[in-house]
């Protein structure tokens, strides 16, 4: 899945709080099955300011999309999407 607007790009400047975000956003998305990756692209690079969660099956992803859409994250309403499978292994997060 694809979360939008849950980072900005200074958000994830620092080494330790890029950490801490990856390691959070992780913890959470555990409640709704395996997680396989986090990936959170900065400095520019294609999908700034965008969280990317890999899950083990698509249920899994199915119940953290239904239940993160709309969430607040730092003051910011977080938007939820399927992001397809071959471009999450690609790295493609354009």
């Amino acid at each position: 899945i694809s979360l939008l607007n849950m980072v900005a790009e200074q958000d994830v400047a620092d080494d330790v709080d890029y950490q801490e975000i990856l390691e959070d956003t992780a913890e959470e998305c555990k409640q709704f099955g395996e997680v396989v990756a986090v990936t959170i692209p900065r400095k520019g690079a294609p999908g700034t300011g965008k969280v990317f969660v890999e899950f083990g099956d698509c249920d899994s992803a199915t119940k953290a999309l239904q239940a993160l859409a709309g969430r607040t994250f730092d003051g910011r309403r977080v938007e939820v999407t399927y992001l397809a499978e071959a471009k999450m292994k690609a790295g493609d997060f354009s």
